[in-house]
This record gives structure tokens, C-alpha cells and sequence, in this order.
């Protein structure tokens, strides 16, 4: 079984997607752990630059019935912030209040 990622097409979201799309296995591993013991890799980490990317990765997502996992710090116990679907990183671009 090939890897998961390339065969999902992101061209979609990447037309409608301020912010970044990394599909790379490096980027992926990365943001497969947190401070727990769980360990799952995603297809894709996204870097939303605004609202309207979260509209849109989650417009995206549901259309193909994946997962979308919200991720600030990556800090959580218990896995929450890791899975199979497409992560949302929001601290590299939204991380101010306005």
C-alpha cells in the first residue's frame, strides 16, 4: 500500500488556500506525536493564514470525508492533536487576537 498522502490531490484546496499545504513525510512524522504516546500520521498539515482557510479546509475535508485536527502548541496529553486526517496548524499564522 502506497502512502496514504500522495494519493490524495490537495490541488483543490491549494487553489482556494492562502496559507501552506505540506505534504512532505518529514513535516507529516513531525506532527504525528504529541505529548502523548499516541502516534498517528497525517495526510497533510496546513498552515490556515485566516478564517477563510479554515472555511475552506473544512469545506475541503467534509467533501472528502476526512478528518480535520485543530492544533496549536501540540502540548496535549492524550493525543488530542493527532490523527489521520488533515492538521490544522493555526499558531504559525493565527496567533493573535484581533
Amino acid at each position: 500500500m502506497g502512502d496514504q498522502s500522495t494519493d490524495m490531490d490537495f490541488t483543490a484546496l491549494n487553489d482556494c488556500f492562502a496559507g501552506e499545504i505540506d505534504t512532505s513525510g518529514a513535516t507529516r512524522l513531525i506532527y504525528a506525536t504529541d505529548a502523548s504516546v499516541y502516534r498517528e500520521v497525517p495526510l497533510a498539515v496546513c498552515y490556515p493564514r485566516d478564517t477563510k482557510d479554515i472555511i475552506s479546509l473544512v469545506s475541503f475535508a467534509a467533501r472528502r470525508r476526512l478528518s480535520v485536527i485543530p492544533r496549536g502548541g501540540g502540548t496535549s496529553l492524550a493525543g488530542q492533536v493527532v490523527g489521520n486526517g488533515i492538521v490544522a496548524d493555526v499558531s504559525r499564522h493565527m496567533n493573535r487576537i484581533l
